[in-house]
This record gives C-alpha cells, structure tokens and sequence, in this order.
C-alpha cells in the first residue's frame, strides 16, 4: 500500500498542511544532501503554492524566490509572508522573511534572467504544469552552470487517485471511467467547491508514465544525480474493485499503478552531445595543427 501523497481537501487542516509539508521537505533534502549542499545557495521555488516548502528553504538558502500563478501581492490582503511567518512561529520555527520573495509568474515562461540560481526545487508541480518540457527548458535556463534541481511529482493523472480529488470522490479511478465534465457534474454533486473542480478540469496535463520518465531520460542538458519512481494503489484492495477491472483494457498497469517520481539533475555546461561534438573538432584541429607544422620549414 502506498500513502497518497496530498494533504486531506475536504477537511482541510492548515496545521496537517504545514506538517505534511514539513516531512515531505525533510524526506527531500535528506536525499539532496547526499549530493549537494543548498546551505547559501540562491533558491528558487518553482510553484511554491502557499509558500511552505520555500519558508523551510530559507532556512538553508540566502534568498529564496517563489513563484506560481498565485498572485502573491493580493494573497491574504497583501499579508502573505507574514501569514507565513506566523505559520512557522505557531510550530516553533522561526523563518526570515526578508530572505524571501514570491512573485506572480508561469513556469513556462519565467521572468529571470540566464544563470541567476544555484538551486531549484520543484515539488508536486510536474503532474499539473502543461508543458512540463518548457517547464524543464525554463529551469535549465535560469540555473547556473553545473547548478542543481530537485524535481518531485505525485500523484499523476492515471493512477487510483490522480484526480487530486478523492477526498471528494472516495471511488479509485473514478476520473478515467467517465469524460471529464461528467466527472466535473459528480464533484459537484457532492459538494466539491467550483475553484477544485476547475483544478480537475484544467489544472493536470494528463501526461502518462512513458512521457514523464523519457522527458527526463532523454535531456542531454542535464546529468541525473538521483532519481526514483513508485508505483502502487493506496489501497490493496483496489486490485479487486471493478474501476480496475474494466480499465485495464484500456490502459496499461504500469501507468494504472505508477504514482510519481523525483529526480536530482545537474545543469550541464553545454550539452552532451554537443561536448561530443566539440571534441570531435577540437581532435581534427590538433591533427591539421600537427600536420601544418610538419610541412613548414
């Protein structure tokens, strides 16, 4: 059985939302500590939501930048970093704001300039962006050479909860057995607010297994450091439920199980290929170079 990594939507919490962001951080930069030290890096929080997981960044990182569609001058009467603020002060954590700065922006089409970040973390982002290749182009262009990202999703669209919606719609799949705007008429139905329900309908990018693990197989701009993916149902009884039984004619098992992955990256200096590339040149040159000064006098 596999843990669904969300935070409960229906009885929502924001004491279970800040530690559920907690551990998911902790469990992270355990994993990025084994290859790389954050420790005064300038960060950047690609998505940041509500801030949480930047909030826990700064307490490494000299600045932070967190950016999402959110508009952060409006969010809580323009009050937004010391909302946050006060969140970590009520779990004993004390963050500093000044180190911090959260602006409106799409992944897709980021604002900074070239080489301006050591870091980048990209947590739960990568199911729900659109393009998440542009995504992965923009990171590859804002951080500085050799410089590092940490880039985390889950769930994905295919698997038993991948609606994102299931604390509304407790049925495994439920998503993929019917079109979507019949399943936008179900979540409503129950009492699923029109913001979720619009979340479902245009906020996943539907993409399977195959497309996410070539995205990242596939970059010669990035050298992988880590990575890991899983797979499993949050319930095992969900084998036998007929949802499965009836979509596993349509679907494969491997994207019908597969939840999500991460990936620790490394900006190369210039692509593999074309380093290849350039040795290939460079070796003609010597060789003509050598050839040149053998026929002088």
């Amino acid at each position: 059985m596999i843990l669904s990594n969300m935070v409960n939507l229906r009885n929502y919490s924001a004491d279970d939302d800040f530690q559920f962001h907690r551990d998911e951080f902790d469990r992270s930069i355990k994993e990025i500590k084994l290859h790389y030290d954050i420790t005064g890096k300038t960060a950047l929080d690609l998505c940041s939501g509500a801030g949480i997981h930047s909030g826990f960044l700064s307490l490494h990182c000299s600045h932070v930048f967190g950016v999402d569609l959110l508009d952060y001058e409006l969010a809580w009467n323009g009050m937004f970093k010391y909302q946050l603020r006060d969140l970590f002060k009520k779990h004993n954590v004390a963050i500093d704001i000044t180190k911090m700065q959260f602006i409106k922006m799409d992944a897709q089409n980021l604002l900074f300039k070239d080489n301006l970040f050591d870091f980048v973390w990209c947590v739960n982002a990568f199911e729900h962006i659109p393009d998440p290749e542009k995504a992965l182009d923009e990171i590859y262009r804002v951080l500085k050479p050799e410089g590092i990202a940490w880039i985390q999703f889950d769930p994905v669209y295919y698997c038993d909860t991948g609606s994102h919606m299931f604390d509304f719609l407790p049925e495994p799949w439920g998503h993929l057995m019917y079109q979507p705007e019949e399943y936008a008429e179900k979540l409503r139905a129950v009492g699923t607010p029109q913001e979720m329900v619009n979340d479902f309908l245009y906020g996943l990018n539907r993409k399977p297994k195959k497309y996410f693990i070539d995205l990242f197989n596939q970059k010669n701009t990035f050298k992988v450091l880590s990575c890991h993916e899983w797979s499993g149902l949050t319930k095992d009884e969900f084998r036998q439920h007929p949802n499965y039984s009836l979509l596993k004619s349509r679907y494969s098992e491997e994207d019908l199980f597969f939840r999500g992955a991460h990936f620790l990256i490394k900006k190369l200096k210039i692509p593999e290929n074309n380093e290849r590339h350039l040795s290939l040149v460079e070796n003609i040159i010597m060789h003509w170079r050598k050839y040149s000064i053998g026929l002088n006098p």
